[in-house]
């Protein structure tokens, strides 16, 4: 499978703020103690160490009950035995590596540099988690068993409302005398179940909606997040796992395009037609 493929839609201006590529594996008691090494080789591109509580998210079931929203679910404190969750971040506070004993992560975000693509951040993640599974080994513990994959990414828009760029938002409007027509905020949540061939292989989750964030600076805008979990047997291999990958990223972007307008496709560059 090529690494992008040629009728996937492509935007010069994507809205694109975060990408998140993870794997989530057996936990391994124990995997803290190979964080100090782990991130001393690695201090050149991510020297800021940071500590968070953990995140504890099920195993995506694909069967036909509907899962829960959303579908990320973050604990103030650490379950008890269990240990919290440690960032490494680059200089200029664009990659992130999450680490806790369960899982392997890394994001990029918006800050100063443009979106670097897909293609690049694929690269780094498995560069990265291919030296920490190493580490792992030299360590005495065991490899990762993995238990599911998640490609995620989330867009943020502030020039225009939901209703403009969403098309299930521009649905919701009324035709009520004395009434605007659209309404002031929207909260979109839906999941959808993706399938090879007939058997059901990961689920796609959407939500969209008004929102704030205080970095880079404080501003309102909405976030439109797509989220690609697919369960993964113990016994695939990288390469099964990284084709899933791409898998994941093809689904979100052709999500993402079937659910916006025309009119945002052009204001973002869309170049594919």
């Amino acid at each position: 499978m090529a690494l992008r493929p040629p009728d996937l839609p492509d935007y010069e201006a994507p809205p694109v703020d975060e990408v998140i590529l993870g794997v989530q594996y057996a936990p391994i008691l124990g995997s803290d103690t190979v964080l100090s090494s782990y991130s001393a080789s690695i201090a050149s591109d991510y020297p800021n160490v940071q500590y968070y509580p953990r995140i504890e998210t099920p195993i995506e079931q694909l069967s036909n009950e509907l899962p829960f929203l959303p579908v990320q679910i973050q604990f103030p404190f650490a379950p008890q035995n269990l240990t919290g969750r440690t960032w490494l971040v680059s200089s200029d506070d664009s990659l992130i590596i999450q680490i806790q004993n369960d899982r392997f992560m890394h994001n990029w975000r918006r800050r100063a540099s443009e979106y670097p693509r897909f293609e690049f951040l694929v690269q780094r993640f498995w560069e990265r988690y291919e030296m920490y599974r190493a580490a792992l080994a030299e360590a005495g513990q065991q490899r990762p068993q993995p238990l599911q994959l998640e490609v995620s990414y989330v867009n943020w828009i502030v020039d225009q409302t939901i209703s403009e760029f969403f098309r299930p938002g521009a649905a919701a409007n009324v035709q009520i005398r004395g009434v605007d027509r659209y309404p002031e905020q929207q909260q979109w949540a839906g999941s959808y179940l993706a399938r090879d061939e007939s058997q059901p292989l990961a689920r796609l989750t959407l939500i969209c909606g008004a929102a704030m964030r205080l970095v880079p600076q404080p501003e309102r805008g909405t976030q439109f997040q797509l989220t690609f979990k697919a369960p993964l047997q113990p016994s695939a291999t990288d390469d099964q796992i990284k084709e899933l990958a791409l898998v994941g990223r093809d689904t979100i972007v052709r999500a993402f395009t079937d659910l916006t307008t025309a009119p945002s496709h052009r204001r973002w560059g869309r170049t594919d037609v």
